[in-house]
């Protein structure tokens, strides 16, 4: 699909690389994109018309923000509508290093992959991400991100998320099956935040 997009469309390329996990992935986009800001699009999900133009205009008005957040539109497997994420606003927006840091690392109603954007200034700090967390790579942007900078947000959706029970972090059913692999994913994040205080602010480690 992406290679046809692409065929006659000079502003995008397509890279390929064996698959070695959605933090990989993320890395090698990273490394070869050079645009000012970098957002992300997880295959089955889907961007907006007018999306990057809304992200630079938000990123104008707030040069103190280096990530960036907006709603998202949910539809189930059927590509029905499902509401909208987080289905309690307002988004989250301004400082939250120290709150982190007091609340378990972690900002609530942060929105997955489609839903964040970043500053290029802030790759230095953040990448490369952590290759053994193969999947839902946005939690260590998510665990990372407020510890460098402050959150701007858009009261907007300008992407849509498929949930559905094959989703890394949806599951049908919350039974042991479900559980384990979350707390999982969570435990390697909060890892991955302790190694980063211990590099760039070792008097909170």
């Amino acid at each position: 699909v992406a290679a046809d997009a692409l065929a006659d469309d000079p502003r995008g390329r397509l890279v390929r690389q064996a698959n070695a996990g959605q933090s990989a992935a993320f890395n090698r986009a990273v490394e070869e994109s050079s645009g000012d800001i970098i957002c992300f699009l997880d295959a089955d999900d889907l961007m907006h018309v007018g999306k990057a133009a809304a992200l630079a205009a938000a990123f104008r008005a707030d040069h103190r923000a280096g990530f960036l957040v907006h709603l998202v539109d949910l539809i189930d497997g059927d590509g029905r509508a499902a509401g909208v994420f987080p289905p309690i606003s307002p988004l989250p927006c301004g400082w939250y290093g120290d709150a982190v840091l007091g609340a378990g690392g972690f900002v609530p109603g942060l929105p997955p992959t489609a839903g964040i954007a970043l500053r290029r200034e802030l790759v230095p700090f953040l990448f490369p991400l952590d290759t053994t967390h193969k999947i839902a790579a946005d939690y260590l942007i998510q665990y990372l991100a407020p510890l460098v900078t402050e959150i701007s947000r858009i009261e907007r959706s300008h992407a849509t998320v498929r949930r559905h029970g094959s989703n890394a972090t949806h599951a049908d059913r919350m039974d042991r099956a479900a559980v384990d692999p979350l707390l999982e994913r969570n435990r390697n994040a909060w890892q991955n935040q302790r190694a980063w205080l211990e590099r760039w602010r070792p008097d909170v480690a």
